[in-house]
Parts: C-alpha cells; sequence; structure tokens
C-alpha cells in the first residue's frame, strides 16, 4: 500500500497546475501579470509569424528567449498562444516535481514515501510556484533547467554516458536562456562537477562538455546577437555588497523601499512560508551527519552564492529568488524524512500535518492569486475604457503600456518612463496614478513627464478608474 501511495502521490499533485490553469480561464484569468509578460507574448508572437514564414525572426531582445521560442513551437498544437505559454509554465513545474523528486530519491533511495510526500507538499504545493506555473512567466522553465542539470550530472554518475552529457548541456543552456540568473547556480554546481571529473580524470567527458556548451552558446549569441539583457542591465552594474543590509534603493524604478534588509529578504527562500513549509518543519529535525551526504556541499554553496549575489543588488522580488527553491528542499528532506519517519506510529498525527500544510498554503495561494487575477482585470478595463473613449489620439502612459498594446488599443502609445518629453499632443489623453507616481520618487523619466503636463498644460479628468488611474484630457493652459 505504501508503495503504491508513493507512486500515484506526485501525479495526482501534477493535477494541481492544470487545475488552476482551468479555474483561471473560466474566471478569465489568461496568464498575463506585469509588463515582462506582455513582451513574452509580444516575442512568443514574433516568432511564431517566423516560423509560420510570415516574419522575420526577432534579433534583438532584454529578455532570453527561451521560454517564448518553446510557446511558439507549443502553439503550434495549441492555437491560443497565451494558453501555450502557461501551459509551457505547467508542465515545467510538473516535470521539475518529477526529476526533482529522482534527486531526492538518489541521496535517500529508501524514504520513497515521505519524499514522494515532501515534494508534493512543498514544490508542486510551494504557493509561489503553484501560482508561477499559470502565469505567462519564465520562471519555472528556467527552474527546470537547473533541476534537469542536476538529474543529469546524476545519471552520469550513475553509469549513463553520452546520453546524460547531452542533457546536462542542453539543461544548463535551456536555464541560462531562460532566466540569466539560473547562471549562478549552474555556474557553482557545474564548477563542482567538473572538480569530480578532473579527479576521476574523465578527459572526454570534460572535453564533450566544454565543445557542446561552448558551441551551442555561442550558436545562440550568434542567432541573436541583440540578447542584451545582461550586458545592458543596470542592476548589475548598480551590484554593491554594502546593499546587503539596506532597504531603500535608487535605481531606474525609482526610490525604492522595502521593510527587510536585502540579505534577509533574499534568505526568504528558506523560511518564507509563501514558498513552502518545507524548511520550518524540517530543520529542526536536520543532523550533523546529514553533511556527509553526497553533494551537500556543493548544493549549500550553490545556494549560499546565490543569495549573497542577489542581495548585493538594489531591489527585491521574489522572482530571482526561485531558482535557488530546489537546493532548499534538497538540505532539508533529510529532516522531513526523520519527521514524517517519527509519525509513522501514529497516523493521525500524520494526517494532522499533511491537513495542516495543505490549508496553510492553500490560504497563501489564493491570497498571491487574487492578487494577480485583480491587475489583470484592472489592465484589462484600463485598456477597454481607452478603446472606449479615445480614437486615434495619443496616449501617454506608464507601466500599462504593453497592456494596452497586448488588448489590442489602436491608439499610438507613448512610455512616460522611458522616454522624456518636450512638449505633448494637444487632446491627447493621460492614463497615469498621480498618487502612486506624482511625485519625485517616480522611476525614469516619469517625474519629469509629469511636472511638465502639470506646469505647461491643463490636464482635465475624465475618468477615475481602478487602484488609482485617472484619464486625463491634455489641454492648453490658460494664461
Amino acid at each position: 500500500m505504501e508503495s503504491m501511495r508513493s507512486r500515484l502521490f506526485p501525479f495526482i499533485l501534477v493535477i494541481l497546475p492544470l487545475l488552476l490553469l482551468v479555474i483561471g480561464r473560466i474566471m478569465g484569468f489568461n496568464g498575463l501579470y506585469g509588463q515582462d509578460a506582455h513582451e513574452y507574448l509580444r516575442m512568443a508572437q514574433a516568432i511564431r509569424e517566423a516560423l509560420l514564414g510570415e516574419g522575420a525572426f526577432p534579433t534583438k531582445s532584454y529578455w532570453p528567449v527561451n521560454y517564448p521560442a518553446t510557446g511558439a513551437l507549443l502553439s503550434v498544437i495549441v492555437p491560443n498562444l497565451t494558453l501555450a505559454l502557461q501551459l509551457v509554465s505547467v508542465l515545467a513545474l510538473t516535470l521539475s516535481a518529477w526529476w526533482l523528486r529522482q534527486i531526492a530519491l538518489y541521496y535517500q533511495p529508501e524514504a520513497t514515501t515521505a519524499l514522494s510526500i515532501f515534494i508534493g507538499l512543498f514544490f508542486v504545493g510551494s504557493p509561489l510556484l503553484l501560482r508561477a506555473s499559470v502565469l505567462v512567466m519564465s520562471d519555472l522553465l528556467g527552474l527546470l533547467g537547473i533541476i534537469g542539470f542536476w538529474r543529469a550530472v546524476l545519471a552520469y554518475r550513475s553509469g549513463a554516458s553520452i546520453g546524460a552529457l547531452i542533457l546536462a548541456v542542453l539543461a544548463a543552456l535551456l536555464a541560462v536562456f531562460s532566466r540569466y540568473p539560473a547562471a549562478l547556480v549552474i555556474g557553482v554546481l557545474g564548477i563542482g562537477w567538473a572538480v569530480e571529473l578532473l579527479r576521476k580524470k574523465d578527459w572526454s567527458a570534460l572535453f564533450l562538455l566544454g565543445i557542446g556548451g561552448g558551441g551551442l552558446s555561442l550558436l545562440v549569441l550568434f542567432l541573436m546577437p541583440g540578447l542584451v539583457g545582461v550586458s545592458e542591465n543596470s542592476f548589475l552594474q548598480m551590484w554593491s555588497a554594502t546593499q546587503w543590509w539596506q532597504t531603500e534603493f535608487q535605481n531606474a524604478d525609482g526610490t525604492l523601499q522595502f521593510p527587510l534588509p536585502n540579505l534577509l529578504a533574499t534568505l526568504g527562500v528558506i523560511w518564507l512560508p509563501t514558498f513552502g513549509l518545507s524548511a520550518w518543519l524540517s530543520i529542526g529535525f536536520l543532523k550533523r551527519t546529514d553533511l556527509q551526504l553526497p553533494d551537500r556541499w556543493v548544493l549549500l554553496l550553490a545556494l549560499l552564492v546565490k543569495v549573497l549575489f542577489l542581495a548585493g543588488l538594489p531591489f527585491q522580488n521574489p522572482r530571482v529568488v526561485y531558482l535557488g527553491y530546489p537546493l532548499v528542499l534538497l538540505l532539508v528532506a533529510p529532516g522531513f524524512v526523520r519527521l514524517w519517519n517519527r509519525f509513522s506510529i501514529n497516523k493521525v498525527w500524520r494526517w494532522g500535518l499533511l491537513t495542516g500544510v495543505v490549508m496553510v498554503q492553500l490560504a497563501l495561494l489564493v491570497r498571491g492569486y487574487h492578487q494577480f487575477y485583480s491587475n489583470q482585470q484592472v489592465q484589462q478595463l484600463l485598456a477597454y475604457r481607452i478603446k472606449e473613449r479615445e480614437k486615434e489620439v495619443p496616449v501617454y502612459t506608464f507601466a500599462v503600456d504593453q497592456a494596452l498594446d497586448t488588448y489590442n488599443v489602436e491608439s499610438p502609445i507613448y512610455n512616460l518612463w522611458r522616454q522624456k518629453f518636450d512638449e505633448f499632443s494637444l487632446g491627447g489623453v493621460v492614463l497615469f496614478q498621480p498618487e502612486k507616481f506624482g511625485n519625485a520618487n517616480a522611476p525614469g523619466n516619469v517625474w519629469a513627464n509629469w511636472q511638465t503636463l502639470t506646469t505647461h498644460y491643463q490636464l482635465r479628468p475624465l475618468e477615475s478608474l481602478a487602484e488609482g488611474w485617472v484619464i486625463y484630457r491634455i489641454e492648453r493652459k490658460e494664461p
């Protein structure tokens, strides 16, 4: 019975992201949250058109290309492009869970049931990851690449040969060209593997990995010479260890204030309940002898490097922390196995544990999902009101310009953050959040443009909408 449960449990939980996707689609949620999602959709549309011979392949992009390219390929089977991109996220979470379970069982093969439940509860059931599985976002595809890379390393160590090496190269490229920060984790894990191969004098493997990884990376950069997301990233250029303890930052997004210092926030991958309760339940049951399990130190080092690097960037974002979460799970898994075994006599305690974790994480999931759903509803409302009210007049806005384009606003759209305007078109409209961005802490050129508008023009309010959005008409200022 226990063996049957351990085999069925992960497959049952795979239904969770699919169920959330179906519920969201019925409610009208299309996975588009934030400006990044709309840019991924635009890239996927361009790639699909190129595949169909209806346009040229994009050669310049700030964002990594693997996610939109995968969505474009899947759209051959699933014509609805947003749904195809969501399914990429769903499939990435599913395959990641399967591989992560195999990795965990490599270290503790005797704990099949406990580790199956552990991965199901805290990986597939993680509020942040489950929520990400229905978004048009590249995070889970990058996560899949990291997990796939380490799965290939263990497969090669266990006796597999050329196939494992090929998978390792492809998985590493999948990770890095889906989420650039994945290079940190892949780099540390890759160095650890290279040291192992050097000790074994496995020169052929090192040669094939170097040639394969380097060659394919150069091929990607040749096909898309405009991949500028790393070289032109202002946040990377502002990296500093002094920011580990800071809570306020000045960057291209304006003045950002957070309740916790950067280092503590980045360590949230361990302690934040929105990732899951794995560490809360498991750390107390870890033992010093767990460090004697294979690869503990390289996993710990990869997590430490990622945390310290991210804590030096001038912002906080759970998305960039995702990529260290599988490392946390692998490190605390032995503690959960002990906890599970301790409850082996009293099944009431086991069911109580499962029920409590599910209820807490479900509540966190619903709370976070509502935020995403509300954001998308507001964006659609703004687009609808602009389309209904205005025809072909310029629209000046910020933070929702790509969403307006996605929802087929035909008016010319100008971004107040990207460009500083010396003058504005009379009769045009401004879509703006004055309470949120009408101050000197606004990012980019927003504050300068807002000053020009309010100083040299008359802004007549036309309509107030949700979340403080206001539509203004630009009129000549009376002397």
